[in-house]
């Protein structure tokens, strides 16, 4: 199977035809009238950047877990304190288009033909964060040996 991923990492806009990303933050809250139902709108997060991967067939998975789900793994360094920051996973990517400008492609999203890139098959677009206790670059290697926090 060969899919290719399309990843939108943001920090407190709008995509392509995407809907935006919104953050938890509540900009405004109204009830809508003759109901009781009520509408929170949210902020939209300021930064997105957006990486564009692929993962080719017959690929090694960067690790298991619970022993058997194939986990594949991306880095992010935030090097800053935030609030919050969301994350969207999209596979495959044929229908969103093309990175553009200021977006983050792998070599292998590169590599991948148009065909590959909109094969009908997918992957389940779990995702666990992991936090390093490193607050500077070269902090990284040290924090990289000791356990994650979940």
């Amino acid at each position: 199977i060969s899919v290719a991923l399309f990843a939108s990492i943001t920090a407190c806009g709008a995509f392509g035809g995407l809907p935006s990303l919104k953050s938890s933050f509540v900009l405004s809250e109204d009830t809508i009238p003759g109901t009781n139902e009520t509408v929170k709108t949210l902020l939209p997060y300021g930064s997105v950047i957006n990486y564009y991967g692929y993962v080719k067939p017959g690929q090694a998975p960067d690790g298991l877990v619970d022993g058997n789900k194939k986990a594949y793994y991306l880095y992010v360094w935030i090097p800053a304190v935030i609030a919050e920051m969301g994350v969207r996973m999209i596979s495959p990517t044929g229908e969103i288009g093309e990175p553009g400008d200021g977006d983050l492609v792998s070599d292998a999203f590169k590599a991948a033909t148009p065909e590959e890139k909109s094969m009908p098959h997918w992957f389940d677009t779990w995702i666990r964060v992991e936090r390093m206790s490193a607050i500077m670059p070269d902090q990284i290697a040290k924090a990289a040996k000791a356990k994650p926090v979940q």
